[in-house]
């Protein structure tokens, strides 16, 4: 079936027309989590791992409409959440009643598959003509009720699509809440035993040590004393050589505390990349995940200072064991010989205190794993905070107040007062948050009155209107031309241009409306957009009070 005219370059000025407040309800970004150096955590890394910046700019609302989808996936297929998919109807009124009529049947079948997919944004945009927003709706709903869930929104193409960016904003952050608490739930805490000790088992060698040892490079005050690979350097004073292995002791120290940092860190980078990163892509397939020794760097740089921290103690031991011997002989500071001996002291030293030195690191990685969980708490809570100011709709307690336009409680009452020719119609809704009804009669008969009375569902506030009296007595409330006259020719064209574009929308969205011109507030004030209605205090059944305004000018509501 062919698309009625304007229909989809409507729905695309409704997506561009709700942007600004939209963004504004979007606006959101993660603040840092706990940067104090100090204070060692991994949440920052893992959140730049799984890239955050790009999946909150991701969670924006769809304003392209390639991002409104009418293709649905095959069961296999991968789908995104959030995703927005579009099944199209058209309402049609005729003799008898409201006809819908599917864009492409072909696809009802697939869409109403994805229903069972919680966490995709299922719409049936339904387009009319002539017929009110409220009543297309409801008509639609009524044909395919037994396979609307939640997540199927019924959406006219006159309203907003604030609703449509809501629900897929919503399913968005909850994904990105998922991935996070799957990463606080999966942290590595009983592989953290395992992986120092495989750390350490690989830097606590004589030969390791021994390589770390030749590779200080060494100064004296002014003078330059290098490694094993530069020239000799020899002392013969004894507080001079005491002096220089404290600084090579200490400095042969950084290096094992840096080389334990990077191997711990890189295990864990591994262990997180196999154990968390694969079942991460296997849950969340569309994630895109960087979990690298790149994304640790700050956080190895820290985690050796700690390292360093806890070796200190070693130093003291290390000397205060230690023999040096010389006024008889030199000693050569960059002779392999020599710093082997002062590498073996170290290595043995160790030895001796690797317990207490394995329970001191894993003391604090254990304290940094308990840091990230609690970081990652904070920024999971920043992440519901978004997702509670998207408050959506409840589309059941809409759907029963769809429901509660129609007055009578059964069918049988529905036929016989539509067989009625003296009753023209009627509207209910709310007058100061009171149910009331407004029925219009061609002429007085106190049958149909009566009828009303009986059967109506809100016999305590029912107002009838005799249409062709009415007019008897109102002649036709007409546009007072010369107010209209009055108004500059450029804003006049405005208002045209508003009304053109907005009129339709309005009347279809408002009931109580029967009709749209141009003139002034009481026909001498600012010029306006006049809007004559049937009750100015009756608010139908699921629909907002008529606006104040239209694009910036006032909105004059006359009562016939």
């Amino acid at each position: 079936m062919d698309q009625q005219p304007g229909m989809e370059e409507r729905f695309e000025l409704e997506c561009n027309g709700a942007t600004e407040m939209l963004q504004e309800l979007f606006n959101f970004k993660l603040t840092r989590i706990n940067e104090d150096p100090s204070q060692f955590s991994l949440c920052n890394n893992i959140l730049k791992a799984i890239q955050i910046d790009d999946l909150l700019q991701d969670i924006r609302p769809p304003s392209r409409k390639d991002e409104v989808r009418g293709n649905y996936p095959s069961i296999l297929d991968l789908v995104k959440p959030g995703s927005v998919f579009v099944f199209e109807v058209v309402v049609i009124p005729d003799k008898h009643g409201l006809q819908i009529k599917e864009k492409d049947s072909s696809k009802k079948g697939d869409f109403f598959q994805l229903v069972r997919s919680i966490n995709t944004v299922k719409v049936i945009r339904i387009y009319s003509r002539s017929v009110r927003v409220i009543d297309a709706k409801l008509c639609v709903y009524n044909e395919y009720k037994h396979m609307i869930t939640e997540t199927v929104l019924v959406h006219h193409y006159f309203e907003g699509y604030e609703e449509i960016a809501k629900l897929s904003g919503v399913q968005k952050l909850q994904s990105l809440i998922n991935i996070l608490l799957f990463v606080k739930d999966n942290i590595l805490q009983d592989s953290l035993k395992n992986i120092v000790e495989e750390a350490a088992g690989e830097v606590f060698t004589l030969e390791t040590i021994t390589d770390l040892c030749y590779a200080v490079c060494l100064q004296d005050g002014d003078d330059y004393i290098g490694t094993t690979n530069s020239r000799s350097y020899c002392c013969r004073s004894i507080f001079t050589v005491k002096r220089i292995k404290r600084t090579l002791v200490q400095h042969t120290l950084e290096a094992i505390a840096k080389l334990l940092g990077t191997e711990i860190c890189r295990r864990m980078s591994k262990h997180i990349e196999e154990q968390i990163q694969i079942k991460l892509q296997h849950e969340f397939p569309d994630l895109k995940l960087d979990i690298s020794l790149t994304n640790f760097n700050v956080f190895a740089f820290l985690f050796d200072a700690f390292i360093i921290t806890i070796f200190w103690p070693i130093v003291a031991i290390v000397l205060a064991f230690s023999i040096v011997s010389t006024l008889l002989f030199s000693v050569n500071i960059n002779d392999k010989l020599w710093r082997r001996s002062v590498a073996l002291e170290i290595y043995h030293c160790i030895m001796e205190n690797r317990n207490m030195l394995m329970y001191g690191i894993l003391r604090e990685i254990r304290k940094m794993c308990t840091r990230t969980i609690s970081d990652l708490d904070k920024a999971l809570k920043q992440l519901e905070r978004f997702k509670d100011r998207m408050v959506l709709l409840n589309q059941q307690e809409l759907i029963t107040e769809w429901e509660n336009r129609q007055i009578f409680h059964s069918e049988a009452s529905i036929i016989e007062l539509a067989n009625d020719q003296s009753v023209l119609g009627s509207i209910a809704g709310r007058v100061n948050g009171k149910p009331a009804v407004k029925v219009f009669l061609q002429h007085d008969d106190k049958k149909a009155v009566s009828y009303v009375f009986k059967n109506c569902k809100y016999p305590e506030n029912i107002h009838f209107m005799n249409v062709t009296e009415k007019l008897k007595v109102n002649a036709v409330r007409e546009i007072n031309k010369l107010a209209v006259a009055s108004i500059d020719t450029s804003t006049r064209n405005l208002l045209h241009a508003i009304i053109q574009k907005e009129g339709e929308r309005i009347m279809a969205t408002h009931s109580t409306v029967v009709g749209i011109g141009i003139s002034r507030i009481k026909d001498v004030g600012a010029p306006c957009i006049a809007l004559f209605c049937l009750d100015k205090q009756l608010i139908p059944f699921g629909e907002h009070k008529i606006p104040e305004q239209i694009e910036g000018f006032p909105v004059d509501i006359r009562e016939y």
